[in-house]
C-alpha cells in the first residue's frame, strides 16, 4: 500500500519535474522485486507504472494466507504486549521467537500474504489464468543466486544433507535425490545453493517468463554470470546490483572491491541496456548484441559474463520438480 501511494503520488506530480506520468518505470531487486511482481499481478495497481525490471524475483513460492501468517503471529504475543516492549527487547524476541519452517519449499510467514485485497490471490492463479499487465517486463537471476543464503542451510554430511533434500520434498524424494543429490561433503555447498536457487528464484523466474511468452507479451530475460575481478565465485544474489548503477568503485556489503577494465566494460553495458528499457520498453543491443524478446519456442535471454551473449534453456529436470511439487501442495 505504501509503494501504491508512491506511485500515486508519481501520478499526479512527476510531470511538474520534467517526467511522464505515462512512462514510469518499477525496478527492484529480491524483496523489491517480490514487490513488484505483487504490483504486477495486483489490480489496484493497474495504470500506475509502464513497465517493471525484477532482479532476483521470488515468484510463485508458496505463500501465506493472512490467517495462516496471523497464527504465526500470535505465536509472539498479542500487539498490545510487543508494544509496550522496548526496542531492544523487541529485536531481541525476533530473533529468540518462533521461526518458520526451516525448508525452503515451506510459505514464508514473513513476506507478502495473501490478504484478499491487495493480494486478492495467489500469484501462481494469476499466473496460470493469463492475468498479466500488457506491460514490458525484465527479468533476471544471477548464477549462483543461493550461494550466500546457502550458508545457514548447509547440512555436515550426505545423509544429513539427503535427509533435508527429503523434507523439502515430501513425496517426491527419489526425483529430489536424483536431481539434488550428492555423493561426497565437498559438494554439499553447492548443490544445498542450486536447490536454493531453483525453489526460491529461477523456478518463478521461468514460470513468469513463460506466461508472458505464451500470451505474447513484451519481456527479455538476462542471466548475470561476470566473476568480478576474474574470481573464482560465481556472482551470488545481489552482486549484479553495482554493475547495474555502474558504481563498482563503491561499498558493497561494507567492502571496496576490487574491479577490471572487463567488469567496468559489463557495467556500463548493463547500465545502458536498463536506461534504454525504461525509455523505450525494450533493452537495446548490448555489446551490439540483439537481445531477442522471451519466446516459448526458443526461451532466449542474454547472459552478461565477460561480455553479453544471447543464450537460450528450455528443458530443466530441476525446474520440473519444483514446479510439480509446488503444483502438489498448494491451496
Amino acid at each position: 500500500m505504501d509503494q501504491m501511494a508512491a506511485l500515486r503520488w508519481v501520478q499526479r506530480n512527476i510531470a511538474a519535474f520534467g517526467g511522464d506520468p505515462a512512462k514510469v518505470t518499477v525496478f527492484g531487486q529480491s524483496a523489491g522485486a517480490h514487490s513488484i511482481s505483487t504490483l504486477l499481478l495486483s489490480p489496484q495497481s493497474k495504470v500506475l507504472f509502464q513497465q517493471a525490471i525484477m532482479q532476483s524475483v521470488g515468484v510463485m513460492r508458496p505463500q501465506a494466507t493472512q490467517s495462516e501468517a496471523q497464527e504465526f503471529g500470535a505465536k509472539y504475543g498479542s500487539i498490545e504486549a510487543l508494544r509496550k516492549l522496548t526496542p531492544r527487547d523487541l529485536v531481541t524476541l525476533q530473533n529468540s521467537g518462533p521461526k518458520s519452517e526451516s525448508r525452503m519449499t515451506a510459505p514464508a510467514m514473513i513476506s507478502i500474504v495473501q490478504d484478499g485485497d491487495i493480494v486478492a490471490r495467489p500469484d501462481y492463479q494469476a499466473i496460470a489464468t493469463g492475468a498479466l499487465p500488457s506491460i514490458p517486463i525484465l527479468v533476471g537471476s544471477n548464477s549462483d543466486e543461493g550461494g550466500r543464503a546457502a550458508k545457514s542451510l548447509v547440512q555436515a554430511s550426505v545423509p544429513g544433507y539427503l535427509s533435508f533434500v527429503d523434507r523439502n520434498f515430501p513425496g517426491f524424494e527419489s526425483r529430489a535425490r536424483t536431481e539434488y543429490g550428492v555423493q561426497t561433503d565437498e559438494q554439499i555447498h553447492r548443490m544445498t545453493a542450486d536447490m536454493y536457487s531453483d525453489t526460491q528464484f529461477n523456478f518463478g523466474t521461468r514460470e513468469l517468463l513463460r506466461a508472458y511468452a505464451k500470451a505474447g507479451l513484451p519481456a527479455y530475460r538476462y542471466l548475470f554470470s561476470r566473476h568480478r575481478n576474474d574470481g573464482l565465485s560465481e556472482p551470488v544474489q545481489g552482486d549484479e546490483l553495482q554493475f547495474v548503477f555502474d558504481n563498482l568503485s563503491a561499498s558493497h556489503r561494507g567492502k571496496k572491491l576490487p574491479f577490471t577494465e572487463v567488469d567496468s566494460t559489463v557495467a556500463k553495458s548493463m547500465a545502458d541496456a536498463w536506461v534504454t528499457f525504461a525509455k523505450t520498453g525494450k533493452p537495446g543491443n548490448p555489446d551490439q548484441v540483439a537481445w531477442p524478446m522471451f519466446q516459448a519456442t526458443q526461451e532466449r535471454y542474454i547472459e552478461f559474463g565477460n561480455s553479453a551473449r544471447v543464450e537460450s534453456g528450455k528443458q530443466n529436470s530441476r525446474l520440473d520438480l519444483v514446479r510439480d511439487y509446488y503444483a502438489s501442495v498448494r491451496h
